[in-house]
């Protein structure tokens, strides 16, 4: 199984639901940029280089396991190299329709995307404004997910996370590439995700009829905060027959 963390994460960020999972075999890298993975200031951060990066990892015919960002790198490393991935189960994916639907979710995400959106000047600035004055005191705000979770949303840089940001989450169109997967998929929303933007579950079912869209109660980050649910969509996921 590979398990992909979305922006601003890392491979701990499964940790929650490897504990109330049965020890499903895996391997949950952290991305091109971010965690403890290489932070290269001449990397495009875009599709193919975190492909190039997740090839060296990613075991054949895996079940993959990926939560927003992570999700739109799945769907791409599924429909360019299906060889790799036999099924998906995808968290909280940022499906936009065009270009302009995904600048305009985008900026309503928070000040740091916004401005990340917008401009490098304003963007920059805000990073380092939010590095200096958030980060010390980050672990005693209430923001409800496992310290190392916190721990690990700071390690990137602003290039890693602005070009990922830009190519992968903005720029990169997966709703056309659902619509040529051949393996079982499933999509699965807490029912209050405000983050991750998604088509109607008919227009999806249209694009592809081997789409699941599953729904549970939660938000974005139910992986962390309630695992057991994504760890019984999880067994759904596997007793589905692959795809001959």
């Amino acid at each position: 199984m590979l398990f992909l963390h979305g922006i601003g994460g890392s491979g701990r960020y499964w940790q929650p639901l490897a504990e109330v999972s049965r020890g499903y075999a895996g391997v949950a890298p952290d991305l091109l940029g971010f965690g403890r993975s290489p932070w290269p200031a001449d990397s495009t951060y875009d599709v193919d280089a975190h492909l190039d990066a997740l090839l060296a990892v990613a075991p054949p015919r895996s079940v993959v396991v990926a939560h927003s960002t992570g999700a739109v790198l799945a769907v791409a490393l599924a429909a360019r190299h299906p060889g790799r991935v036999e099924k998906l189960l995808l968290i909280g994916a940022p499906l936009y329709e065009d270009l302009a639907q995904a600048r305009r979710e985008v900026r309503r995400l928070g000040p740091l995307a916004r401005v990340t959106a917008s401009g490098e000047v304003a963007g920059r600035a805000a990073m380092v404004m939010l590095h200096g004055l958030v980060r010390p005191v980050s672990r005693l705000l209430p923001l409800g997910l496992p310290e190392p979770v916190v721990e690990d949303f700071w390690r990137h840089s602003w290039t890693s996370y602005s070009r990922t940001l830009r190519n992968v989450v903005i720029g990169y169109p997966a709703v056309p590439l659902l619509g040529t997967l051949t393996m079982p998929c499933t999509l699965l929303y807490g029912t209050d995700d405000t983050t991750a933007y998604r088509p109607p579950t008919h227009r999806l079912q249209q694009l592809n009829p081997r789409l699941r869209v599953l729904e549970a109660p939660g938000g974005h980050h139910i992986a962390v905060r309630d695992p057991a649910v994504v760890a019984e969509a999880l067994g759904s996921v596997l007793a589905t027959p692959p795809t001959v």
